[in-house]
């Protein structure tokens, strides 16, 4: 018996779901239909071509030019019993063109699928015999227009694939000892692969590898360019691969970071490879994988996210590495022969003996005229402080030289935060601890865990004045941008790339009004402790007229 003939339309075969589901749906019906495929936009040209070839490697391939009428001519040549467009084409193809094909003379069925969420059913000037759907939700969706049209579903099968996980690593090149995280998907805003690069720079003393299959088109280069610039080195972008199952088969957990979806094909692939996953419960996915033992949701909350794949993975720490955070202490002196700044250095460095590393960072007096150049107040520069004239303009005081020079000093602590450290504790050249040394160690390892589990950007350690302060918990408060003392911070060293571009955004000020300029037009969390755990040496400060000897 002779088979029925079925032609697909397609909008493109360059890359992503909906080639891949059209090239699914061509091996699971070839058995029972002749089968050839329409490409409208050669989309991708020669550089996106895996699924392409894939379909070709199946069945015949016309790929229309500018000239979208010559569509009508493979319709006649083939003869179709059915054709169905993957998605709705109205879109795709003119008007003239759509009047033809859809003619009532027709003698051929015509089917319609969609793969976007945001498909408005209304709007559909064409209607076809029947409409195929890809999930519940699209149904559903389609179902509530009430077009008087037919309505089923096919949904990508998850299937239960065999497969040699060791083989697979060892034909990629996988590293035994570290666990391996897999993202599949086009680069791009909805997809968010922003989120697991953010996440793996958190991640990066542990042995785990991030994993990135997919293309980078020239229409988001925008997104992905700048991820790219400042890659952690635990992520891995494999572009486009032809092998992708090699990639579900050796990795050990799957990462969908996507925040926009109708039915996405990756999931399914995934599962069918057993592979434990993480991504959002979206509205479009319904109640789909609510009891699937190897699904996990996740949230927009990534410290959450962090621990979900700690406790998946279990990874183990890379050498050197210990489950205490790596804490570099910058210690910012600049008169270190100074009695003060000599008695801050002895307090300081007692914490060498509990793991932290001091590095000192000596910084001159600025002794000239501070430069207008990115300056925040231009107009308040002065050779001196100006007795009897301390606050002009907005009365926040002149900008001496020394001003420039405590600018400096903290702008070097903070930028380029060493990539071998989890932290970074900053004292002032007259911080000192007030504490017992021990009570010092235990409220910074607090702040380092509040820091990561509450998303904070600055820690201060001195029960810092503000305006405004929310209590967090019994060692630690939210405060308002206006947080006035610096003289002993901790920042988190995942926040590199941020510093380094506060650096460039927020014009220069003396230190503490610095921050406060930076906190107020970038509104992260700022913490400090409710003890005062460091204060400063009494006596004549950097920015006093003279220095004095600290006795």
């Amino acid at each position: 018996m002779q088979k029925k003939k079925l032609l697909y339309i397609c909008p493109h075969l360059s890359t992503g779901g909906q080639p891949q589901y059209t090239y699914k749906q061509i091996k699971h019906f070839l058995s029972d239909f002749q089968i050839e495929v329409v490409e409208i936009n050669n989309s991708g040209g020669t550089a996106f071509v895996v699924q392409k070839n894939r379909i070709k490697s199946l069945v015949p391939v016309h790929t229309l030019g500018e000239d979208k009428s010559k569509i009508i001519d493979v319709i006649q040549n083939f003869n179709p019993d059915i054709i169905h467009f993957q998605e709705i084409p109205q879109f795709d193809l003119p008007e003239y063109v759509l009047d033809i094909i859809f003619d009532n003379k027709r003698k051929y069925n015509i089917v319609a699928t969609t793969h976007g969420s945001f498909t408005n059913p209304s709007d559909i000037v064409y209607q076809p015999d029947r409409y195929v759907l890809v999930s519940e939700w699209s149904k559903k969706k389609f179902e509530e227009s009430n077009l008087g049209v037919e309505l089923t579903t096919w949904e990508y099968p998850i299937e239960e694939y065999s497969f040699n996980k060791e083989e697979s690593q060892i034909e990629l090149g996988l590293e035994k000892d570290y666990k391996h995280v897999l993202m599949v998907g086009l680069f791009s805003p909805g997809k968010n692969q922003a989120e697991i690069f953010e996440i793996a720079r958190k991640l990066q003393k542990y042995k785990i590898k991030f994993h990135f299959v997919g293309n980078q088109a020239m229409n988001y280069e925008t997104y992905w360019s700048p991820l790219m610039k400042n890659k952690p080195d635990n992520c891995i972008v494999w572009g486009e691969r032809d092998d992708v199952d090699t990639f579900y088969a050796a990795c050990d957990l799957f990462y969908f970071s996507s925040i926009l979806e109708l039915n996405p094909l990756s999931i399914k692939e995934a599962l069918s490879f057993k592979m434990k996953c993480i991504f959002r419960k979206l509205y479009t996915y319904l109640d789909t994988y609510d009891a699937n033992p190897l699904v996990t949701y996740i949230t927009d909350d990534t410290n959450a996210t962090k621990q979900i794949l700690i406790e998946n993975l279990k990874p183990e720490f890379k050498e050197g590495f210990s489950e205490k955070p790596r804490i570099q202490i910058k210690h910012l002196l600049t008169t270190p022969y100074n009695d003060r700044e000599r008695f801050s250095m002895k307090s300081i460095r007692q914490l060498e003996s509990y793991g932290m590393d001091y590095v000192p960072i000596v910084n001159e007096v600025y002794e000239d005229f501070a430069p207008k150049e990115h300056c925040r107040r231009p107009d308040h520069l002065s050779k001196d402080n100006k007795p009897g004239e301390l606050y002009p303009g907005a009365g926040l005081g002149w900008i001496t030289g020394r001003h420039y020079g405590c600018y400096l000093a903290h702008k070097m602590a903070v930028e380029n935060l060493n990539r071998d450290y989890d932290y970074t504790l900053v004292f002032e050249a007259d911080g000192f601890i007030y504490s017992t040394v021990e009570e010092f160690v235990d409220i910074v390892y607090k702040a380092c865990d509040i820091a990561e589990k509450n998303n904070v950007y600055y820690i201060g350690l001195a029960n810092n004045l503000s305006q405004y302060k929310e209590v967090v918990d019994e060692d630690f408060s939210k405060t308002a941008h206006n947080q006035d003392l610096a003289h002993c911070y901790l920042l988190r060293n995942t926040d590199r790339e941020w510093w380094n571009q506060r650096i460039k955004d927020c014009e220069w000020d003396v230190g503490d009004l610095w921050f406060n300029h930076i906190f107020y037009h970038h509104q992260e969390l700022r913490y400090t402790t409710n003890k005062v755990y460091s204060k400063q040496v009494e006596g004549y400060s950097l920015l006093d007229e003279t220095i004095k000897t600290w006795d």
